[in-house]
């Protein structure tokens, strides 16, 4: 019976890895319908801005929004990775006293089967003429290890996010 209860724990336990699928986590304004966008420059490669920039070209695509190098609308983005037990505060927001997150810390587990990595993308779109912001969109992830379908999901989430409102 011992064996038994042993075994059905250890099968418990290999389940419980960490995973938190993209999420978008704060939002401001919106894309103008029919825009066209001229998407900051990456690098063609294997880096993670090289294929997070990949990713939110096919996701614009995907979307039907046009990418041309003098769009009215100039998309920025940043994409990071790094432990999810560490946090982003907003300085201008927190004091000594307070601290307000705008990427709350994850308490690691005795039962996590890895190292958690939160994966952080923020895509900024600005009106070309004036420099005005039309969207600002942040989302992130959490898992053991990140990929192409993890920098994917974000990107799609963060441009259906832009045109949804």
């Amino acid at each position: 019976m011992r064996a038994l209860v042993c075994a059905a724990s250890a099968a418990a336990l290999s389940a419980c890895t960490v995973s938190i699928p993209v999420e978008v986590t704060a939002t401001q304004g919106a894309l103008p319908a029919s825009s066209v966008i001229e998407l900051a420059s990456f690098p063609i490669d294997e880096s993670l801005r090289g294929q997070f920039g990949s990713a939110l070209e096919a996701a614009f695509a995907s979307h039907n929004v046009r990418l041309s190098s003098d769009g009215a609308v100039i998309a920025e983005f940043a994409v990071a990775e790094r432990s999810a037990t560490s946090g982003t505060a907003d300085p201008t927001a927190s004091t000594e006293e307070n601290i307000v997150w705008s990427s709350e810390p994850r308490e690691s587990h005795w039962w996590d089967q890895c190292e958690a990595r939160r994966l952080r993308g923020t895509l900024v779109l600005l009106n070309r003429v004036d420099g005005s912001l039309l969207y600002r969109g942040t989302a992130e992830a959490i898992d053991c290890d990140f990929g192409a379908d993890h920098l994917n999901a974000m990107a799609q989430a963060l441009v259906q996010d832009s045109q949804a409102r």
